[in-house]
């Protein structure tokens, strides 16, 4: 069939798929070979045409990687060009790849996604508190998208009038083939943070991929939740690394279920999920602002999963920003670097109520091991004239990045500099980058000397723990274990 015709011209053509250095040598390479080697056969001179219309596609700095993209390379070329189907799972419709979302700044509703292979009769989800019989059913919706020649249907409900710090059990599925019963428990509201003893504990990975080196950060994740340690996952970008082979995300989706479906798994854009303008990342989550008719009033943003706001009444907000272009570079742009504005505005005259104000977002504004960061020209430095000011203006607490596959905490910092080398009650954002959760590539070793501001750094696999109260704010990393994960470097901001 063409499918196994596609392949079998692209193993022919290997070679040249895995030695060019540039989308122009990909291009004279497949015109050389195509047009002698197959000058007779017009199917095959096809294919080499649909591969060079994908190939000018291509961004230059993810081209630089396409040889360890860690793609089944005849399969996932034929599935970009549309010869070959993938498909997200098997025909029993059993839900998987289930993980929940919080729907902005409340605790009252919970969002959840999963995928099956055909649509169903219905989305629904049922759930009740935890121990009742009595239990409530809402029906949701499917989304799908055909790029990389994928198939599924994803599903997403949202369950409702929650009450606070409160265990549920849910299944999803549609009325006649359900999900096992999973149990979450939801975040306290505002009235419970008076208590400056409580706290929530989000972990802080980033640029953690499906495959066998996110093994050991997964393991100690899950660890975590079976013990009632970890209450929210904020993933800072590059999600799963499946760079636009769909079937990585069903895989990276089914290795982190067992965290993602008892806790929210809070998501932002990284350049690995630019594939296809980031069609699969704006359909298979459900961050706040995606309407399924709750309360729009909870959060703000772009509507698509690229940018909006949550947290916790009484406690902290955080700006989920997207750093990404569809062409592999840095950018806010206008219309978010607006409403970046406005949120942060509203957020800073808020303190009273909720004292800690935090920004998350893919790229790094400052860093030291990379030459993103370096220089007056680098991507960095577009993220700096588009951000810094407002984060320096309305006193950002905190701002999580990764991009960079290693871990650094900055000190109190502005404009470049250092504002002071301690962590009490600081007059500028702190930043921390944490990259190294365990992708398919390489963590880099740090240079000799760094600059005054940089106060810690690693370079191994690993992940960080933020522990928020009303008062303070306990950032702990940790080297991945399977054993058990390592403490690497703590340090606490206060008020």
């Amino acid at each position: 069939d063409g499918c196994s015709e596609c392949q079998a011209q692209i193993e022919e053509q290997m070679d040249f798929w895995t030695n060019v250095t540039s989308v122009e040598e990909l291009l004279e390479s497949l015109d050389e070979e195509c047009s002698t080697k197959y000058q007779n056969h017009p199917k095959k001179v096809s294919i080499c045409d649909d591969i060079a219309a994908i190939a000018v596609q291509i961004p230059p700095g993810l081209f630089k990687g396409l040889e360890t993209l860690a793609w089944p390379i005849p399969l996932g070329v034929c599935a970009t060009i549309g010869k070959c189907e993938t498909v997200c799972c098997d025909d029993s419709n059993i839900p998987e790849q289930i993980h929940l979302s919080l729907p902005g700044m409340g605790v009252s509703a919970m969002g959840v996604s999963w995928v099956t292979l055909n649509e169903g009769p219905q989305t629904s989800v049922e759930f009740r508190v935890s121990g009742s019989n009595s239990s409530m059913i809402n029906i949701g919706d499917t989304t799908t998208y055909k790029w990389g020649s994928w198939i599924g249907t994803i599903h997403r409900a949202m369950m409702t009038d929650l009450s606070a710090s409160t265990k549920y059990d849910y299944r999803v599925g549609d009325g006649s083939i359900m999900s096992e019963w999973i149990s979450f428990t939801t975040l306290p509201s505002s009235d419970m943070f008076k208590d400056n003893d409580l706290s929530i504990n989000f972990a802080v990975i980033g640029d953690m991929g499906y495959g066998n080196k996110s093994n050991a950060t997964i393991a100690n994740l899950i660890t975590l939740v079976d013990n009632g340690e970890l209450d929210v996952v904020i993933h800072t970008g590059d999600v799963g690394y499946a760079d636009g082979f769909m079937p990585h995300w069903d895989v990276f989706l089914n290795k982190v279920q067992s965290i993602a479906s008892r806790i929210p798994y809070m998501v932002v854009p990284g350049n690995h999920e630019l594939w296809y303008n980031f069609s699969a990342y704006k359909h298979r989550f459900m961050m706040p602002g995606v309407d399924l008719n709750y309360d729009a009033t909870l959060t703000s943003g772009s509507g698509d999963n690229m940018y909006y706001e949550w947290g916790l009444p009484g406690l902290v907000h955080f700006l989920a920003a997207n750093s990404e272009t569809a062409i592999d570079t840095a950018n806010f742009g206008e219309i978010q670097e607006e409403w970046m504005d406005n949120v942060l505005s509203q957020t800073n005259n808020n303190r009273d109520e909720t004292p800690w104000s935090l920004a998350h977002f893919h790229r790094p504004l400052y860093c030291s091991n990379d030459g993103e960061c370096n220089g007056d020209d680098g991507l960095a430095v577009i993220l700096r004239k588009q951000g810094e000011a407002m984060f320096n203006d309305y006193h950002v607490d905190l701002i999580i990045e990764a991009h960079i596959h290693s871990y650094e905490r900055s000190y109190p910092m502005a404009n470049g500099s250092a504002t002071q080398f301690d962590y009490n009650a600081p007059n500028a954002p702190v930043y921390v980058i944490q990259g190294s959760s365990g992708n398919r590539e390489n963590n880099p070793n740090f240079p000799t000397d760094v600059a005054e501001w940089s106060a810690a750094h690693s370079s191994n696999i690993g992940f960080g723990m933020l522990a928020i109260s009303r008062t303070q704010m306990d950032f702990t990393y940790y080297t991945s274990d399977m054993e058990g994960p390592q403490v690497t470097d703590q340090f606490t901001i206060t008020k």
